[in-house]
């Protein structure tokens, strides 16, 4: 038996790309990213060093209700 399973993965997005996001997508609206993935190190709140991989977009799609027909957002 087949189960499903969903990874949630960071994605950043800077300048033009970051402000059509933030302007046209709300939590739970399904965005199409592309990009390279980047991993960095950093210390948490409590000291411990941790590292994050993240998507660090360079292509995006609007595929939501919207969206205009999936129409590629300007970037």
């Amino acid at each position: 038996q087949q189960q499903e399973q969903t990874s949630f993965i960071n994605c950043v997005a800077w300048g033009k790309p970051g402000e059509i996001i933030a302007q046209y997508v709300s939590k739970g609206n399904p965005l199409l990213v592309s990009g390279r993935l980047d991993q960095r190190s950093y210390d948490d709140k409590d000291g411990n060093k941790r590292q994050a991989v993240e998507v660090v977009e360079e292509d995006l799609n609007l595929i939501g209700a919207g969206a205009g027909d999936g129409a590629q957002a300007p970037t």
